[in-house]
């Protein structure tokens, strides 16, 4: 067992692949109460990381805010058992948000490159190799985006007008989220050492806006993906759209002043690798990647 601790969490639990060198990205997966979901998502991330599937994920971590369903029993029985790459659970006693522990499960991480995805199934693991894959030396963020001609986006019209709103409140607010498609995604990889310098506290909803906030000159690329409504239980966000509505906001106007910061721009130039020049945005079609299956099968659109 590892003696990793986040913020305010219980001590994190390893087990799996002990003494595998660890290779190229670690898989980041926010829970909270996701007893329903978590069984089809567990086998799905076993097929999908099997040796055989030519998987660059060596590792998965958990980051559990408290669940109260049965999901920490859950996840502490599958990593007591054998995996095809080293499984970690950081146990929190309250809930955060998600991008609070999608940042400090990018922190924990052990590998260069780490990718975050729900266990709800909107996320299709499937398309996880095709995120992989558009991994390069002049790539520093992969967004998996809905908006993309190629992505797809099955959510009811409520939701959809949600985040739609999202999506151009923060362009609005953040010019670094007018380089993306999907600026609102929670479907991304980033170079672990771009979440390192965030701060968890400040964070509750949207990861991948900080990471634009913070990091404006980040070289990104897009891959697109299809996402559906989740099928099991019900989306925080629909049933509490008055908590929401105004922790998101909030949120961006942090975020906005990050970006306002000149000193914060000022300390990035001068220590980052990733000089304003060649800040840029690609984009690549779903036919530029390799066989993985129709972004709708397996654990992909629902509903």
């Amino acid at each position: 067992m590892s003696a990793d601790v986040a913020v305010g969490a219980a001590p994190a639990t390893k087990a799996g692949a002990a003494g595998r060198p660890l290779e190229n990205v670690s898989l980041v997966v926010p829970v909270l109460n996701e007893a329903e979901s978590l069984p089809k998502f567990l086998r799905a991330l076993d097929s999908a990381l099997k040796p055989s599937a030519s998987s660059v994920v060596t590792e998965v971590l958990f980051v559990d805010d408290g669940s109260k369903d049965g999901t920490r029993e859950a996840l502490r029985s599958y990593a007591s058992m054998p995996h095809d790459f080293d499984v970690r659970i950081v146990e929190r006693d309250q809930a955060r948000g998600p991008a609070n522990a999608e940042i400090v499960g990018c922190q924990l991480a052990s590998n260069p490159w780490v990718s975050k995805m729900d266990v709800d199934g909107q996320h299709p693991l499937e398309a996880l190799r095709r995120v992989t894959a558009a991994v390069s030396q002049d790539v520093d963020v992969v967004v998996a985006s809905r908006y993309t001609r190629e992505g797809v986006n099955d959510w009811s019209p409520f939701r959809g007008v949600i985040s739609r709103s999202a999506l151009l409140l923060s362009q609005l607010l953040i010019p670094a989220a007018r380089r993306t498609t999907d600026p609102v995604s929670g479907f991304f990889m980033v170079r672990r050492q771009l979440a390192e310098g965030l701060d968890p506290s400040i964070a509750k909803y949207k990861m991948l806006l900080y990471v634009l906030a913070k990091h404006p000159n980040a070289r990104l690329r897009e891959v697109p993906f299809r996402m559906g409504d989740r099928r099991a239980g019900r989306s925080k966000i629909v049933i509490r759209p008055d908590v929401y509505i105004p922790n998101f906001l909030e949120e961006l106007l942090r975020y906005g002043q990050i970006t306002r910061n000149d000193a914060q721009l000022l300390r990035f130039e001068k220590s980052s690798e990733l000089p304003r020049s060649h800040a840029r945005t690609t984009r690549v079609p779903a036919q530029g990647y390799p066989a993985g299956g129709a972004f709708n099968e397996g654990m992909g659109a629902r509903d």
